[in-house]
């Protein structure tokens, strides 16, 4: 059974007043589990949303009331510091409840949910360490539009995404075993060059809730091309799936 996200505005503030233009991206932390058994996740690249003048971003999000086990969304500020380095920053957390008012607060880092999770005792050495393995994952650069985005990490590690939506995903095939429906191929470049061609990984979502997978003739470190969904049954349903494509590799 498909989940139903909720269109919900988020007003987002600071001392001086409203925010505008800022960019806001909401991660789902906790295990979204469904009561018919539907694990929610983060889609690549997350949810963002842009704040207008008045200092509101609307965005779409799955409720966490409808879950089987404690979930909230992390919000993150794409922020740039006096030294000129920009960075993904969490400002605080919000809970989205799936009935009520539409427009929903920010709660400060103090609010969010306990962690209930295991937790180990370090000493100062295994700190240390952890701490330094950590900043060499820290996001150093970013870029983002409504298709496609890019993340370069301080080890050298850069995380390209793009979202494609397919037209037509009957303009090749029967819609048998031996020939499914597919789309048309296409190609497109990463949203910034790879040193080697990258891991990919696909994710299709389809509102007319057909499955569908993906497939790809050719992966190089600037780009790909040949990239199909592939129907996964018999149906001849028109719909308009969409690829999200997740490519992991080190930079060029």
């Amino acid at each position: 059974m498909p989940i139903t996200p909720r269109a919900v505005t988020v007003t987002v503030n600071g001392p001086a007043g409203a925010l505008e233009g800022v960019a806001y991206r909401f991660i789902l932390r906790g295990l979204g589990l469904t009561g018919d058994g539907n694990l929610v996740t983060n889609p690549p690249g997350y949810v963002t949303g842009t704040s207008s003048a008045s200092g509101l971003v609307e965005v779409e999000l799955w409720p966490n009331d409808e879950g089987s086990a404690p979930t909230y969304y992390e919000v993150q500020e794409f922020q740039t510091r006096s030294t000129g380095k920009q960075a993904w920053e969490t400002i605080g957390a919000l809970l989205v409840p799936s009935s009520g008012a539409a427009t929903i607060d920010v709660m400060l880092v103090g609010q969010l949910p306990p962690n209930t999770g295991p937790h180990v005792l370090l000493t100062e050495a295994q700190f240390d360490a952890l701490d330094a393995a950590t900043l060499k994952k820290t996001d150093i650069s970013s870029q983002f539009n409504e298709s496609s985005s890019w993340h370069l990490f301080e080890d050298g590690m850069l995380v390209c995404t793009r979202q494609v939506v397919i037209g037509n995903p009957l303009a090749a095939g029967i819609g048998d075993h031996a020939n499914p429906y597919r789309s048309a191929p296409q190609g497109a470049s990463w949203a910034r060059p790879f040193a080697e061609p990258p891991t990919i990984s696909f994710a299709v979502a389809d509102a007319s809730d057909i499955p569908h997978g993906a497939q790809v003739s050719s992966v190089t470190a600037t780009g790909y091309t040949g990239l199909r969904s592939v129907r996964l049954n018999a149906s001849a349903t028109p719909s308009t799936p969409v690829i999200h494509i997740t490519a992991r590799g080190p930079a060029a």
